[in-house]
């Protein structure tokens, strides 16, 4: 059974870079949707707060949830 994160996309200097949510890691997708959807003020803050001090010039194209192992390469976590 795979794993599903929380993750980020943002666009920096036309270039697409995501982000590994690291403090939720979810059984299924729903569960992952569920926490989204009651936490998403928390990981906004959370995301921008990152973003201002790494990325300041930097875009969030979306939020979601998906398989871990879509994202073996993944750029960063947060």
């Amino acid at each position: 059974m795979n794993l599903i994160i929380l993750y980020a996309s943002i666009l920096i200097q036309g270039q697409t870079m995501n982000l590994e949510f690291k403090n939720a890691l979810f059984k299924t997708q729903k569960d992952c949707k569920y926490y989204l959807s009651r936490h998403e003020d928390f990981v906004m803050d959370t995301l921008n707060i990152h973003l201002k001090d790494f990325y300041p010039k930097s875009t969030i194209l979306y939020v979601d949830c998906t398989d871990k192992s879509n994202f073996e390469d993944l750029n960063e976590g947060i």
